[in-house]
């Protein structure tokens, strides 16, 4: 019997404890200012900074934490049933799954939403599955895919798989020469403009700073405003059977995306960041690359270029595997 174990995203952990540098910083500079008061034997002068503040950003990391670990218990899936943690959920007892969509929650009173697959019982209750918080979360879904199939009677039975094979797909050479490049200007973004002046700022308190262990306040800054202009300025290229995906801010990062590959293609809206066009594979796998260098209209070009070449590249393969047969 075939069994399915999920594997925790470290990835995604190491991202979420990034962004939690900005409260941790703020927490370690009222730390020291808080021992450098007891020395002067003024232990309660600006209390608001040396304990209150502190004391909510360790809370707010530690609880943030403990969020996303509950958020993902293991998850192990055999042919008559699917653990989520302590929870047991028989496949005889499942009517319906909803291998993509999105489920809410709160952090800290927060309300966010989040990518995720469902589970409907026959007692009416529903189990949602942040699949994006495991590496192998598109295998998750593949395995859900294949249980709703199961359920709605397109096969006669369920047997869960461990990985994602490749499918064979005829694989096309890059064409650059021909393909067409979308991208605007960086600085006619709000948000790169913010972030480049917080990364000059961040340089310039560098060079009045004396005591070498405060650098590490401006080194944080800096590379946090960084790595956010890295993360929202993607731009993109479709060529004749490729979407590559580079970055304006690392210029030697790319990414390419067979088109004959590409199952959903759709922009994303993310508060107070920039819009992100959203790709999912055929092997269940989700990518989103923010961009500041596209406005709504080239968006909407891009993902019609998209269309219109994978229609093309998909007639050119079903014409070589013809003739190869």
């Amino acid at each position: 019997m075939q069994t399915f174990l999920s594997r925790l995203n470290y990835k995604r952990y190491f991202v979420g404890l990034f962004t939690l540098t900005m409260p941790l910083m703020l927490a370690t500079l009222g730390i020291s200012i808080l021992l450098q008061n007891i020395r002067e034997g003024q232990p309660w002068k600006e209390w608001g900074i040396t304990m209150v503040m502190p004391f909510l950003g360790i809370f707010y990391i530690i609880t943030t934490l403990i969020h996303y670990y509950r958020k993902s218990p293991k998850i192990t899936i055999n042919d008559h049933e699917i653990w989520i943690g302590n929870k047991v959920i028989n496949v005889s007892d499942i009517v319906l799954v909803t291998v993509r969509g999105k489920s809410s929650d709160t952090v800290l009173f927060v309300p966010y939403t989040f990518e995720s697959s469902s589970l409907l019982l026959a007692d009416g209750n529903q189990v949602s599955i942040a699949v994006e918080n495991y590496e192998n979360g598109n295998v998750i879904r593949l395995n859900l895919s294949r249980l709703n199939d199961f359920i709605l009677g397109k096969s006669k039975k369920f047997h869960p798989v461990s990985s994602h094979g490749d499918d064979q797909i005829i694989r096309h050479p890059i064409d650059i020469q021909r393909a067409r490049v979308f991208k605007l200007m960086p600085l006619k973004s709000f948000n790169n403009l913010i972030f480049l002046g917080m990364c000059v700022v961040a340089v310039g308190v560098a060079f009045d700073i004396t005591r070498p262990l405060l650098l590490i306040f401006p080194f944080t800054v800096f590379t946090l405003f960084y790595s956010l202009l890295i993360n929202q300025n993607h731009y993109f290229i479709v060529s004749e059977n490729h979407l590559i995906v580079r970055c304006f801010f690392l210029p030697r990062w790319e990414r390419s995306f067979r088109l004959d590959d590409i199952q959903i293609v759709e922009t994303e809206e993310v508060p107070r960041q920039q819009t992100a066009l959203k790709l999912m594979t055929s092997d269940f796998r989700i990518y989103r690359y923010q961009s500041g260098l596209l406005n709504y209209e080239l968006f909407e070009q891009l993902i019609r270029a998209i269309h219109v070449r994978k229609s093309v590249s998909l007639t050119h393969t079903l014409i070589q595997k013809y003739k190869q047969n």
